[in-house]
């Protein structure tokens, strides 16, 4: 329900239609013409957010867009071809757009990368659902469409992100704004000449130094969206940074040596591995405790290596062996709501009580287990 300066500045109601909701009609700073919105959420501080038919969520605070009356509009969320070229059209100048099953990638790149990238981004969507739907955790179809930024470069990458993410565009090599709906990532390759069918020069890309890297972003990212887009988690909610990035790279993990460089999920991330091992032995890693408590440990750049690597073990360890309290857990989680204060989910006692652990135990499980991934 809106707050009530949204109810007498800006709500209006919508009958006897589908779309029947409150709407706010919104223009953010910067935007060339209004935005037809609906209520999402209140944030800490009591701010509300709003969505706009492009799927984007909008901060409501003093000085940040213009009220204006809603009229007799309907909420109903915009086609892949509308958005993708709203988004082309906010980057300027140098983007083009390519549509594959379920994506628009708007491109600066090649348009042979931009296809690469759609490959890679189509057929984690359907190992995604075809995973899920395997452990019986009920996904839905997004109600948004599913867009990926592809920039042609780094220099371009961190001059563009640099508004949305700040300085710390400079430590990433890529990201998915939980805001804006978008992942966003660049070529990585960008002096290797590229064929006119990327299956001929895929090969060619994963031999390249950063070819793991450039794999494994994409599909870590993309893997957020549909987390997000496809109900395990709700935009905003506070999910824990642990059981979001584990999740991710359980799908993100690499294969070299098969000809697209990807082949699935469950498969061991020797990189996360190599990391924890080497975390482990110099004392670096965080205790797991505040791993599952807190998601400082992962913006601290002193602990956030090994923070990842453990993150990745503890999902992989529920997964492989306590899987059915691993799906009622991320199932539970799925349903916390956006700016949701309330921790008893997510909390420590109830994360040892689900998979019948205690600190201690689970330390030693883990270690066991780490070293049985080891060969």
């Amino acid at each position: 329900m809106c707050r009530a300066f949204l109810s007498v500045m800006m709500c209006i109601l919508v009958a006897e239609s589908s779309y029947a909701q409150q709407l706010i009609s919104f223009r953010p700073a910067g935007e060339v013409r209004p935005l037809i919105t609906r209520y999402y959420a209140t944030d800490a501080v009591g701010d509300s957010v709003v969505q706009s038919t492009d799927g984007r969520l909008h901060s409501i605070s003093k000085g940040n867009g213009k009220f204006l009356d809603g009229g007799n509009a309907r909420f109903k969320p915009l086609g892949a071809d509308q958005v993708g070229r709203d988004v082309q059209q906010r980057l300027g100048a140098g983007f083009s757009v390519y549509r594959t099953q379920n994506y628009v990638v708007v491109y600066e790149s090649s348009r042979e990368f931009a296809k690469w990238c759609g490959m890679f981004v189509e057929r984690l969507n359907r190992t995604y659902y075809a995973f899920w739907k395997n452990q019986n955790v009920p996904l839905k179809e997004p109600a948004f469409p599913l867009i990926v930024v592809v920039y042609k470069d780094r220099n371009s990458f961190e001059t563009r992100c640099r508004q949305e993410v700040g300085d710390g565009v400079v430590g990433i090599l890529g990201y998915y704004s939980q805001h804006s709906n978008l992942v966003h990532v660049y070529d990585m390759t960008p002096a290797i000449k590229k064929e006119t069918s990327p299956s001929n020069w895929s090969g060619t890309v994963l031999r390249h130094a950063n070819g793991e890297r450039q794999v494994a972003t994409l599909v870590h990212e993309a893997a957020h969206q549909l987390a997000c887009n496809a109900g395990l988690q709700q935009r905003l909610a506070p999910y824990p940074a642990w059981l979001s990035e584990g999740i991710a790279m359980f799908f993100e993990t690499p294969n070299l040596t098969h000809q697209k460089g990807w082949n699935g999920i469950g498969s061991v991330h020797r990189q996360k591995l190599s990391d924890f091992l080497v975390a482990q032995r110099d004392g670096l890693c965080p205790a797991w405790r505040d791993v599952i408590q807190s998601n400082g440990s992962f913006s601290n750049s002193e602990t956030a290596l090994a923070a990842y690597s453990q993150s990745w073990l503890l999902t992989y360890y529920l997964y492989k062996r306590k899987r059915a309290e691993f799906v009622h857990y991320v199932q539970q989680l799925a349903e916390t709501k956006p700016f949701d204060d309330s921790t008893e989910e997510r909390s420590e006692s109830v994360f040892f009580k689900t998979f019948e652990l205690d600190a201690n135990s689970m330390t030693e499980a883990l270690r066991r287990f780490s070293q049985s991934l080891v060969r």
